[in-house]
């Protein structure tokens, strides 16, 4: 099961990753400014100036956000038990 959240993890996270440079290049190309740079990559994109093609990608974008919260508490749920053995060796 940890490998499988894991893998859903890094799934999501190249999806995010994806559909944020998707939304760049469609702003690029409709307003003509270019985003460069790694912030683009882990910054949250705005609707004004996309064109209709990419607003499914923007919704894309933040659905896969979403799913990322959902795996992250999916993964904590499941290792509670874990979790809350190694917080009682510290005290």
């Amino acid at each position: 099961m940890d490998i499988l959240l894991i893998v859903l993890l890094l799934a999501d996270l190249y999806l995010i990753i994806y559909y944020r440079m998707t939304i760049g290049y469609w702003r690029a190309k409709a307003t003509g400014q270019e985003e460069t740079g790694f912030l683009v990559a882990v910054s949250f994109p705005t609707r004004e100036g996309l064109p209709a093609e990419a607003r499914k990608y923007y919704w894309r974008y933040w659905g896969a956000v979403v799913m990322l919260f959902v795996i992250l508490g999916a993964g904590t749920a499941y290792r509670l038990p874990a979790i809350r053995e190694a917080l009682r060796g510290l005290g």
